[in-house]
């Protein structure tokens, strides 16, 4: 009897596993690039210097077996996460952590993955803005919360300018593209903080 029960509840997490997987990688945005990244910068990369830190991705990143996991639990996260200030806060960890990952995978070379990870991210970061458009029409105070968008966006392009230097030379129209997520955020943003008086942090990407 005991046999029995082990041996079904190994086929159970076998079957869930296997599903976990076949939700990622059906969720994900793949990318096919023939040509090799560049070879690591030797010299400083160059920062607009955003005041902003990016949030830590932690030790599972989109490279091991265990991710599916951890994609499943955000997505639980995020379900059970009604009020919409809080929702968008989580969309911007999200969108950090996926962000901060991409920079490590493609620094080990793995610019596909890197991409579709990096294309996350800025889609949660552009979430994140319409949850406090919601919670700003249901009249919750997002001051605070506009500001902190405002520098993730300015920092999420910053280091989406540098990400262009590790990447083969056909990602990189790629990678500039999804630079304009976060170009728009930031626009969005800047106009919801002057509507409440506020000045918007400076952009450095203007003249």
């Amino acid at each position: 009897m005991l046999v029995r029960v082990l041996g079904t509840a190994s086929l159970l997490i076998i079957a869930v596993a296997v599903l976990l997987t076949s939700v990622v990688k059906a969720s994900a945005i793949e990318y096919n690039f023939t040509q090799k990244p560049s070879p690591a910068p030797t010299t400083n990369i160059p920062t607009v210097g955003v005041v902003y830190n990016v949030a830590y991705p932690g030790i599972i990143l989109p490279d091991s077996p265990l991710w599916p996991l951890k994609v499943l639990r955000d997505r639980i996260w995020l379900s059970f996460t009604f009020n919409p200030v809080k929702k968008s806060e989580l969309y911007l960890l999200l969108a950090d952590k996926r962000l901060a990952s991409a920079q490590v995978l493609y620094q080990k070379g793995k610019s596909e993955l890197a991409t579709s990870v990096l294309t996350k991210a800025e889609k949660y970061l552009e979430a994140s803005v319409g949850e406090e458009k919601i919670a700003k029409e249901q009249g919750l105070d997002t001051s605070n919360l506009l500001h902190k968008l405002s520098l993730c966006s300015l920092k999420h392009r910053e280091v989406i300018d540098q990400l262009v230097l590790y990447a083969p030379e056909d990602a990189k129209p790629r990678i500039v593209e999804t630079g304009n997520y976060p170009k728009r955020a930031y626009d969005e943003v800047k106009v919801r903080l002057s509507q409440i008086g506020v000045l918007a942090p400076k952009n450095p990407f203007t003249n």
